[in-house]
This record gives structure tokens, C-alpha cells and sequence, in this order.
């Protein structure tokens, strides 16, 4: 399989809003006797597909955590805004964070994609990183237009094999005529392109973490008809949307190609809170 290298930027700031067990930055709580963004970095280091990688967040904590990557150049981390005083929006600060770990990435080099991971996925493995980066660039090669972004995704009855006692009401998820898919945390992008659309990054996040009126965001998003048959009760009186609808809307009305490639579950076994955390096989 030959590839195509990019480079990664992983997600790792601080969030007072979701602590795990008692830290802000839930990259530094140990799993398995290492911190989560060790296990999360070592699956990118081994992926033939990833060049060089971006760690977001707590600068000090996380080279302290990361020396034996820093060390030999194969991570570089990127020093996150301190938090103002009032209210912490996350996803204004997870696009900032972005906007930071892109900043050092095209000092570097002026490649326009890049994969965009998160930092509290400790299951993942570098076979699940490579096989979605090739589907990503054949993908990437084949399509008119081509994808400004690539999510991966989930099936929800797959991603609940990776947690004990965790039920879809913990784990809720959009229902597709394809069946009911959950974000993974791991995805494809143009960044140039997403960067002139960084109120879809928020609205995104919105919709994935279920804050700041969840039904709101999501209409805004996908339109009052593909967001009623999204839910369960609409997909039962009217029918489920397809992928493909969904796609349409958003290019339609926000000039953004978005695709979807389904991956390993491993890649949406996140641990947002302490529940997840414990609830982790």
C-alpha cells in the first residue's frame, strides 16, 4: 500500500468545563499506567502515513509527558492560549487551538491537508491511522469536487464493544438510512479551506457535544428536515435521511464538501468524562 504522508495535529488543551478524573487536560490521566496522549502519540509515530505531529495544549506538562518523542523530532508541542476570564466557549477554543497547531504546521511546510486527531483516544492503533489516511487520499484523488473535509465514523453498535455498561443513551448517535454512525475522533481536511469556515467547526463540536442547544446547532447545520429525521422519532414517522442528503445540504448551503469514511471503533472510543473512562475495556 503506498502512501501518502501528512502531517497531524492532535487536540490536547485544556477544558475546565469536562474534567477527567480531577485534570483539565485529560491527555495527562494515565491509562494503563501512561498518560493517554503517550498511547495516542505512539499510534501516530508507528503510522506510516503520518509525518510530523502537532500536540495543542499545556506546553510544559505535555514535552514532560512527550520527551521521548520531542526528543527525537518526531513531535513538536504547540503552547495553547491561556483562558481568559468569563466564559469558556469550547469550541471557539478548539479552533484556536487549530488555528495554533496549523500556524507552526505551515512554518514547516505548505502542504494543505492534514489529519486533525484527538487526544483521548488511547485504543486507537497506527493500522487504524493508515488505513483511514489511504481511503482518505484515494478519495481525495477520485472526487469532483474534492472533499474539504473527511470525517471518520462510527457504527454506534460497534462502538459500544469498546466500553463495559455503556448504553446508546450514553452513547447517543444520528440514525442514517446507512444506520446509526457516531463521530470519530479522527478526520481528513483541507485546512485552508476549513479555515474559512471556522463557524462550522463550532457548530459541529455544538452538535457533537450536545452543548449550547443542540437542536438549534443542528438545524443550522443540516436544515430542519434532515435534523427531525436524524432523531429517532422522526426517522420513525418520516424516514431516516441518507449520508448523502446530509452531504448535499451542507455543500448546498455552506460551500463546504464534507465526506464520511467509516473506520475501526477504536477511533471513537473517547473518554469524555469519567463515566467513559471507566467504563473503557
Amino acid at each position: 500500500m503506498i502512501m501518502y504522508s501528512v502531517d497531524t495535529i492532535i487536540m490536547a488543551g485544556t477544558n475546565p468545563l469536562r474534567p477527567v478524573k480531577g485534570k483539565d487536560c485529560k491527555a495527562l490521566v494515565e491509562y494503563k499506567g501512561r498518560p493517554i496522549i503517550d498511547h495516542v502519540v505512539q499510534a501516530h509515530t508507528w503510522a506510516h502515513g503520518v509525518r510530523h505531529i502537532y500536540v495543542v495544549g499545556p506546553k510544559d506538562d505535555l514535552e514532560s509527558a512527550l520527551s521521548w518523542y520531542t526528543e527525537r523530532g518526531r513531535v513538536t508541542v504547540v503552547q495553547e492560549t491561556d483562558i481568559k476570564a468569563g466564559r469558556f466557549n469550547e469550541g471557539k477554543r478548539l479552533i484556536d487551538s487549530a488555528k495554533r497547531g496549523l500556524e507552526k504546521k505551515f512554518k514547516d511546510n505548505d502542504d494543505p491537508y492534514v489529519l486533525f486527531s484527538a487526544c483521548d483516544i488511547p485504543k486507537i492503533l497506527f493500522a487504524d491511522l493508515d488505513l483511514f489516511l489511504y481511503r482518505c487520499h484515494a478519495l481525495v484523488q477520485k472526487s469532483d469536487p474534492k472533499p474539504d473535509y473527511i470525517q471518520s465514523v462510527v457504527r454506534l453498535e460497534d462502538e459500544l464493544l469498546m466500553f463495559d455498561g455503556l448504553t446508546e443513551q450514553e452513547r447517543p448517535a444520528p440514525r442514517f438510512k446507512e444506520g446509526a454512525f457516531r463521530f470519530g475522533n479522527i478526520a481528513y481536511a483541507n485546512a485552508t479551506r476549513c479555515l474559512e469556515k471556522t463557524h462550522l467547526i463550532d457548530l459541529a463540536y455544538s452538535v457533537r457535544k450536545g452543548r449550547d442547544h443542540p437542536i438549534k446547532t443542528a438545524t443550522t447545520m443540516f436544515g430542519w428536515w434532515n435534523t427531525i429525521r436524524l432523531s429517532g422519532v422522526g426517522a420513525s414517522l418520516f424516514g431516516r435521511t441518507s449520508i448523502e442528503d446530509v452531504k448535499a445540504r451542507i455543500a448546498k448551503k455552506h460551500d463546504l464538501f464534507l465526506d464520511m469514511i467509516e473506520v475501526h471503533p477504536s477511533v471513537a472510543a473517547d473518554t469524555d468524562n469519567d463515566e467513559d473512562f471507566d467504563s473503557l475495556k
